[in-house]
């Protein structure tokens, strides 16, 4: 189905001329494989996710840092680094079939030459991500298991919900671990004593989320210092 403006969640009021010049201007692109694009490691375009789960990581194997963000439906990616020239090394991973917007950089200079409310709108795309970010890194100063647990719950809110049923999570250990940031012996080990604990069932390719209200003490401080960017 064709996407219209008025599907999209803008990142702040813009004119309907612009949004319609945009949405022009964009390229839709299903799924990661077929993406061409993105395999480039400079930034240049604007990205928006219309539906789906990605990771963008820039943790390397056995790393004991977190430096990886999750994005999802309505989030905008690109708007900061477009006009730097930043080259990046980064591994991004689907973890649910994405649908996705890109606005290519000679595109937005045609317009941004006419239309100066081009440059509000690339601020704007901006701050969500940077928000992520921020939270990312203050997650990789905490233990593995609020790491891991917060991850869990993280991709847990982001996918649709079934009222009623437990909460399944199809994603595998490398991807989970390429979120967290931590190896995957010490991420087994944390899954092991979580499944232990009857807070969450394992199961090859998924994770079953058994315990909410368990699962959400364990990352009290962690909600704590985030509330500080909020």
């Amino acid at each position: 189905m064709k996407t219209s403006t008025s599907d999209i969640q803008w990142p702040c009021n813009l004119s309907q001329a612009l949004k319609d010049e945009l949405l022009l201007s964009a390229i839709t692109v299903h799924g990661l494989s077929d993406r061409n694009q993105f395999k480039r490691s400079s930034v240049d375009g604007v990205f928006y996710i219309v539906q789906g789960i990605m990771s963008i990581s820039f943790a390397s194997e056995n790393t004991n840092t977190m430096n990886a963000t999750l994005l999802s439906a309505n989030t905008w990616a690109g708007g900061g680094v477009i006009y730097n020239s930043l080259s990046l090394n980064a591994t991004i991973d689907e973890i649910l079939p994405c649908k996705i917007l890109y606005f290519p950089k000679e595109k937005i200079d045609r317009l941004a030459s006419t239309n100066d409310e081009v440059f509000r709108w690339l601020y704007h795309c901006t701050l969500d991500l940077q928000k992520n970010w921020l939270q990312s890194q203050l997650c990789s100063l905490y233990d593995r298991e609020s790491r891991i647990v917060f991850s869990l719950l993280d991709l847990a809110k982001r996918l649709p919900a079934v009222q009623g049923s437990l909460i399944k999570i199809d994603i595998s250990q490398k991807q989970l671990s390429q979120i967290t940031g931590i190896s995957r012996p010490r991420l087994n080990e944390v899954l092991k004593s979580l499944e232990a604990a009857n807070e969450i069932s394992l199961e090859r390719g998924s994770i079953h989320l058994i315990d909410i209200p368990s699962l959400n003490k364990k990352t009290e401080k962690l909600k704590h210092a985030f509330q500080t960017i909020s």
